[in-house]
């Protein structure tokens, strides 16, 4: 019962990946608004998880292309839930730990630079 699998000779392979998503159709900018950060801040100052669409609205740069990720990979609601809110989660705290370490880089470099 040893097979071995290998593709007919005559179909096409297709030799690159194409990413499923079109990135270029979002917003990459790297930094927060101050309404995005607010509105991060505020999600998870609450005990609450649901993540209402009055919260979503001012976060739509970064939760569409996440809600699009998952819609194509037919994500269960509950992954589809957690996953959104840990992304959400971890831009916040990603930022947060980011700005004391930029901070103390630029404040190092101003000093290396006397």
């Amino acid at each position: 019962m040893n097979q071995q699998f290998s593709a007919p000779k005559n179909e096409s392979i297709q030799e690159t990946w194409s990413w499923p998503l079109r990135i270029d159709v979002y917003d990459t900018s790297p930094h927060l608004t101050q309404v995005e950060y607010a509105t991060l801040e505020n999600l998870f100052s609450r005990t609450e998880k649901h993540i209402y669409p009055s919260t979503k609205r001012p976060l739509q740069r970064i939760v569409q292309p996440i809600e699009d990720a998952l819609l194509h990979i037919h994500a269960l609601p509950v992954v589809y839930r957690e996953t959104l809110r840990l992304m959400l989660r971890l831009t916040r705290d990603g930022i947060s730990l980011y700005l004391p370490i930029c901070s103390e880089c630029s404040r190092d470099a101003n000093v290396s630079s006397k």
